[in-house]
């Protein structure tokens, strides 16, 4: 008997109430007949573990990197550009105090009206050519220029 044979009749036959480990019965079964290789850790996961690329009416594509090298990659990406932020705002400062730590340092936009998103909590959700556009639209503040900035705006009315 193969040790992957073994292996998924120890799987089925252990799995008790429907999961095994929470992983779903179903998942388990079907995984283990559709293997893929991921083809950037080379490891075998069940094909589910694959991200849907593109569905068409025939067939359901599915992405090369499984989900722990996708999320690693994510993980490595939004670090990349937290740090391209940070030397950002470092660069240029406060525009009204001159204070260069990036910890203080925000994002103001210049006109409300054409705001799409505010930097900070949009970083896992868009691309990083739209953080540059939305960018483009603010000036690097401090928190403490900031609060004065919008509390002014609250006080004349804007």
């Amino acid at each position: 008997m193969s040790s992957v044979l073994f292996l998924h009749e120890h799987l089925i036959s252990n799995i008790n109430f429907g999961s095994y480990k929470g992983i779903p019965k179903d998942d388990i079964i079907l995984g283990m007949s559709n293997q893929k290789q991921c083809r950037y850790c080379y490891k075998y996961y069940p094909e589910n573990t694959f991200g849907v690329a593109l569905t068409t009416v025939s067939k359901v594509y599915r992405r090369r990197k499984c989900r722990y090298c996708y999320q690693k990659t994510k993980r490595i990406l939004i670090q990349r550009h937290y740090e391209w932020i940070n030397s950002y705002k470092q660069e240029r400062g406060c525009t009204r105090c001159g204070v260069t730590n990036p910890v203080v340092l925000d994002f103001h936009h210049k006109n409300e009206t054409n705001k799409r998103f505010g930097i900070g909590g949009f970083r896992r959700e868009v691309g990083f050519q739209k953080i540059q556009e939305e960018i483009e639209k603010c000036e690097v503040i401090c928190a403490n220029c900031h609060r004065i900035v919008h509390h002014e705006a609250k006080k004349n009315g804007a």
